[in-house]
């Protein structure tokens, strides 16, 4: 596709999440009250349960790919404890996470309906350390706001956001709509103070 540049304002809604990171929560509120203080909110009642569904979906994928692996020495040992749990997932936890897989994207779509994207931070505190990013517990979660729209297939885009921390943004837009998304974001970074503008040679 080819993106095209908006020739109007996009409509956008957040999405209100519980138990946000103030170093993160701060930033991304007053920073979207400047830049975006038009965007109202929106409500997923459905995302906690979709992160678990593409958690139990990816896992399943993965074992079922990379299965073969799991005595390899190369193989680290945060990866193999991973990839071994993932062989426990039966087939029953496979069909519910579809059937959230199915309930969670007809609530997304339903969102999408009266706007252009939704928004999200996108991550939910701030990065571990070197030392901490081996612990599967510090890692899996960092990904709470976004593998839910992986589950869905819903197209999404992340835009850095200026700061101390690492920092980031979510946008979300319709199934389809990839080129309306990349406008939207283009259009949020040369509009928003918030964002930071890499220039690449």
């Amino acid at each position: 596709f080819t993106p095209k540049p908006l020739t109007v304002a996009p409509r956008m809604a957040r999405v209100r999440v519980d138990d946000l990171d103030p170093r993160i929560g701060e930033p991304l509120v007053y920073g979207l009250m400047e830049g975006l203080p038009e965007a109202g909110y929106v409500q997923l009642p459905g995302m906690e349960e979709a992160f678990d569904a593409a958690m139990t979906v990816i896992g399943a994928e993965t074992y079922r790919a990379c299965h073969a692996l799991l005595d390899d020495p190369r193989l680290g040992d945060d990866v193999r404890a991973r990839l071994s749990a993932a062989g426990a997932i039966t087939p029953d936890q496979l069909e519910q996470a579809e059937d959230v897989r199915t309930r969670f994207t007809t609530e997304v779509d339903a969102a999408l309906a009266s706007v252009d994207v939704l928004i999200t931070p996108a991550m939910p505190t701030v990065p571990p350390t070197l030392d901490e990013a081996t612990d599967p517990a510090k890692v899996l979660p960092l990904t709470r706001f976004l593998r839910p729209f992986n589950l869905t297939g819903h197209p999404a885009i992340v835009l850095p956001v200026l700061g101390e921390l690492p920092l980031g943004l979510q946008i979300v837009g319709r199934k389809g709509a990839d080129a309306q998304l990349c406008a939207v974001a283009e259009w949020m970074a040369d509009t928003c103070p918030m964002f930071r503008k890499e220039e690449f040679a």
